[in-house]
């Protein structure tokens, strides 16, 4: 099935839920040996190969820290504002997914060191994902650290503040065998 067929049934999904909230869907898809993606907002993907960033998607905002997002309001992005696109697949790749808490909160050369590390120790897909999430909780309640985030808000408020981001963490890692 296409990742943008994927993203329609998504919507109309939570369209049907009570709860009225956006969506900032991030779909991945391996198939004859290549990742397919399609993602809305601020939560993405980034895809390690041979240990070095390889791929990573962009957040999709508005405006600084304004995401774009699915819903039922009229605002909203619709599906087809989705950015997709594939890469080749490689034994070895090592996709991490996760929302804007991970992207907002660790750099990509931070996560690329805990990748090589967890890669190195022998990690399972899981392990990897548990000690990225706690780097990226320390990193969002760290105040004098830079993150993304903060120089990102120095570049577009002009402020001098540092610091992490308190948002929602989800991260998963999937190993391409």
């Amino acid at each position: 099935m296409h990742v943008s067929r994927l993203l329609w049934q998504q919507v109309s999904m939570r369209g049907r839920s009570r709860r009225r909230q956006g969506l900032f869907p991030t779909i991945l898809s391996l198939a004859d040996g290549t990742l397919r993606w399609a993602y809305v907002g601020d939560s993405g993907f980034v895809v390690f190969r041979d240990g070095r960033l390889f791929c990573r998607s962009r957040a999709q905002q508005h405006e600084f820290n304004c995401p774009c997002h699915l819903s039922s309001k009229v605002t909203s992005a619709s599906v087809s504002h989705a950015a997709v696109g594939e890469v080749p697949a490689m034994e070895g790749d090592v996709v991490v997914v996760g929302t804007d808490g991970l992207f907002d909160n660790v750099s990509d050369d931070e996560m690329e060191r805990v990748v090589e590390m967890g890669a190195a120790m022998g990690f399972l897909p899981k392990n990897m994902a548990d000690v990225i999430a706690g780097v990226v909780y320390e990193a969002a309640r760290c105040s004098f650290r830079d993150t993304p985030y903060s120089v990102a808000r120095r570049k577009e408020r002009g402020t001098t503040s540092t610091g992490g981001k308190a948002d929602d963490i989800t991260v998963i890692v999937a190993f391409i065998i």
